[in-house]
């Protein structure tokens, strides 16, 4: 399942795409690519990012 392949932990310089046997398409927001074979994409941009205490304020 190409889910599957794509949370694999792989090399850096080992291309997903050809991996789970996906075709990367240019994406019209965002640098990224997507997945030319998916039906629905969802480009997004970080607009914050917060980081996650425990109860008694360590990061988690």
């Amino acid at each position: 399942m190409a889910m599957n392949e794509t949370s694999a932990s792989i090399p850096h310089d080992e291309d997903e795409f050809v991996r789970a046997g996906l075709t990367a398409a240019a994406s019209r927001l965002v640098s990224a690519p997507r997945v030319a074979e998916s039906p629905v994409n969802f480009e997004c941009r970080l607009s914050q990012c917060i980081q996650l205490t425990t109860a008694d304020g360590n990061p988690v």
